[in-house]
């Protein structure tokens, strides 16, 4: 089991109550798995995966990836599960801004690991040339659209051979076009075991995944596929 998830909620203080914005939530993914959570905006999606990615701490349960415990990690060890175990796709850029598409790509593979950027570059292109924008590798992101953006930060998250990939609305600011490659590659991806969890708008991911769920005001329920 590469995700697992128990009885996990996180509650925020608001105007002086108590506010949960996920609410007892259990899931778990295992290698070889593409799993969607479709949802509205404001149904904890995103909170969600901040907690599964150690940014937020859970207000109760426990975050296990690849038996490592999330939810007591401290900073420096969850720094190194987001580098080197999960690779974490946010919604907004997530680029760092005084870099090279190129360099921001190889960071995963460079840091703690006493390995050159030159000798990750040829690793890295065969990747940026499948998301069309090898051409863009020494562009800097306030030279890039948000499109273009999306699909360096999820080359970044390729490129770390993590065991989980987790995507936030990976296919939003991108055409139908440039959606379903990013579909099929991560079916790609998904083939070759890695575990891939992601929150989506995008009726093309539900209907391609091994696993749905559905979150509404914290509450995460898996949907039943129905073969008629």
């Amino acid at each position: 089991m590469v995700l697992k998830l128990t009885g996990v909620s996180k509650r925020f203080e608001h105007q002086g109550h108590s506010v949960t914005a996920v609410d007892q939530v259990s899931l778990s993914i295992s290698s070889g798995e593409l799993a969607s959570i479709v949802g509205p905006s404001g149904s904890g999606k995103s909170t969600l995966f901040h907690l599964m990615t150690g940014m937020l701490r859970p207000s109760e349960g426990e975050i296990w990836i690849d038996g490592f415990p999330v939810h007591s990690a401290g900073g420096r060890e969850l720094s190194a599960l987001r580098n080197q175990t999960i690779g974490y796709i946010l919604q907004e850029k997530n680029l760092l801004l005084n870099f090279s598409v190129l360099e921001n790509v190889c960071m995963p593979l460079v840091q703690g690991r006493n390995i050159k950027p030159e000798g990750t570059a040829g690793e890295v292109r065969s990747i940026l040339e499948e998301l069309g924008i090898w051409h863009l590798r020494n562009a800097y992101p306030h030279e890039l659209s948000g499109g273009e953006a999306r699909r360096a930060a999820i080359a970044r998250a390729l490129v770390s051979h993590a065991s989980l990939i987790i995507a936030d609305e990976p296919t939003s600011n991108l055409d139908p076009e440039n959606s379903v490659m990013i579909l099929k590659l991560f079916q790609r991806i998904r083939d070759k075991g890695v575990a891939v969890l992601v929150s989506t708008h995008d009726i093309m991911f539900p209907n391609d995944s091994d696993r749905v769920f559905s979150m509404k005001h914290g509450r995460l329920e898996e949907v039943v596929h129905v073969v008629s």
